[in-house]
């Protein structure tokens, strides 16, 4: 079965329909510089770009995270008493949809607040 969205090739040979109709016929959608520019940058306003955002901001902040195409969920953030880890999650049902005031407050939160772990079990007592 063949889709027409299908991206890839097989020993140089485009694999969905689309690739097929453009190699045949020599229509070309983008150039070079736009495909390796999309590899490090979604496209905007997508969340896929929000979520981008998010997933270099826990990366570089070796955060506990988790994300989906429509949810994004950090679990280390402190809770109000600095103690316990509350996890965060930001969902974006619309795929047109960036929530990006909410996502930049939360990349914020990643890089500047401290990483809480559930220690499961005894908590020593404070000093």
């Amino acid at each position: 079965e063949l889709g027409w969205h299908e991206l890839g090739s097989v020993a140089g040979r485009p694999v969905g329909l689309a690739g097929l109709w453009d190699a045949r016929h020599g229509v070309r959608h983008t150039t070079d510089a736009a495909v390796a520019a999309a590899q490090h940058e979604a496209p905007s306003p997508t969340r896929a770009r929000t979520r981008g955002l998010l997933l270099a901001a826990a990366q570089a902040s070796d955060r506990d995270h988790v994300a989906d195409w429509s949810s994004f969920t950090v679990r280390d953030l402190p809770s109000p008493d600095g103690r316990t880890p509350v996890p965060v999650r930001l969902e974006w049902p619309d795929p047109f949809g960036t929530g990006e005031p909410e996502a930049f407050a939360l990349a914020h939160r990643m890089r500047t607040e401290p990483r809480v772990r559930a220690l499961g079990g005894f908590v020593p007592p404070p000093g």
